[in-house]
């Protein structure tokens, strides 16, 4: 036998072996599947209250989201215009306590 000959010989068992592990990876998938579909089918039982409860919560995490972005967009503007405020005051020279402790209070509210 010559060399091109023994090599192409390898080639088709190499290709063959490869098909063989195709089919065993496909057996085993398909036990997994049945083992999945057996799963599912013990949650099922109580698949509506759970997609009920998973629908509300999505929404009401909506809701949540939509409340909380206005409530921070009112309260950097109730900030912006007191800064704005104070430093008008600032310029004019009129530097009173007041003005101290308002800041104060907006960076204490800015933390939290």
């Amino acid at each position: 036998m010559r060399r091109k000959a023994r090599r192409r010989i390898r080639r088709r068992m190499r290709r063959r072996r490869r098909r063989r592990r195709m089919r065993r990876s496909r057996m085993r998938r398909k036990r997994r599947r049945r083992r999945m579909r057996r799963k599912r089918r013990r949650r099922r039982l109580n698949w509506r209250l759970e997609k009920r409860r998973r629908m509300r919560s999505r929404w009401q995490q909506r809701k949540m989201m939509r409340i909380m972005k206005r409530w921070r967009r009112k309260r950097r503007r109730r900030l912006r215009k007191r800064r704005r405020r104070i430093s008008m005051m600032r310029r004019r020279g009129e530097d009173n306590e007041e003005w101290e402790n308002e800041e104060e209070e907006e960076k204490n509210e800015e933390e939290a």
